[in-house]
């Protein structure tokens, strides 16, 4: 198990779906059972299928995306790659390098040249 922090809102709003749904699953099919990692999965593909339909790039994403972005994020945001490493499950901080997608915006900002 893992404590992934997240803002009040999202907070609001997972606890609304939850609460909402009647149900003890967050994600739930239209039968209200829970979803399977399958499933999730699939519906995921259909996303990013309806993404290229609408013309975006989507070469290379999966859902090991989503966890690289939310890492990346979690960085540019500044938060200690201590707990981001705590968060997301690795021990070594070589681990999760290669997980960093740092936007050329964060990284043009954070540049600290020694001249």
């Amino acid at each position: 198990m893992r404590i992934i922090p997240v803002s009040s809102q999202v907070m609001e709003k997972l606890i609304f779906l939850a609460i909402g749904s009647g149900n003890s699953f967050l994600f739930t099919n239209s039968n209200g059972t829970r979803q399977t990692p399958d499933n999730l999965g699939r519906r995921f593909r259909t996303v990013l299928a309806e993404a290229k339909k609408r013309g975006m790039d989507i070469v290379d994403v999966n859902i090991h995306t989503l966890r690289k972005t939310y890492i990346s994020h979690l960085i540019m945001a500044g938060t200690e790659p201590a707990k981001v490493m705590a968060i997301v499950g690795h021990e070594q901080w070589e681990s999760i390098k290669h997980y960093l997608y740092l936007s050329p915006d964060f990284l043009s900002q954070n540049l600290k040249l020694p001249y």
